[in-house]
């Protein structure tokens, strides 16, 4: 996996290994396993991460839970005392 991964970081760092003859030319440079290889070779995601024996790759996005709009319930006040009830009841606007 550390060829895979020195591999990919040249890549990343050199724009002349992405096109061209180079890419070929510097994947004989590295030790690697003729399924990384070819997945390397190929452009392959999915079997390169499968030859990583990496399983299902997942991915999440964290944005506004909720639109801009969206009102937010007030906070509570701290639990100073730890009985799982606040210390006081949250100011009414009223």
């Amino acid at each position: 996996m550390g060829n895979v991964i020195d591999f990919l970081e040249r890549a990343g760092r050199d724009a002349s290994l992405r096109h061209g003859d180079g890419f070929g030319d510097a994947l004989r440079d590295y030790e690697l396993d003729d399924p990384q290889r070819a997945a390397l070779a190929g452009r392959d995601a999915d079997a390169l991460r499968a030859s990583l024996k990496q399983g299902v790759y997942l991915s999440t996005q964290m944005g506004e839970p909720f639109g801009p709009d969206h009102e937010r319930a007030p906070e509570l006040p701290p639990d100073d005392d730890g009985d799982a009830e606040p210390d006081d009841p949250p100011e009414s606007d009223a």
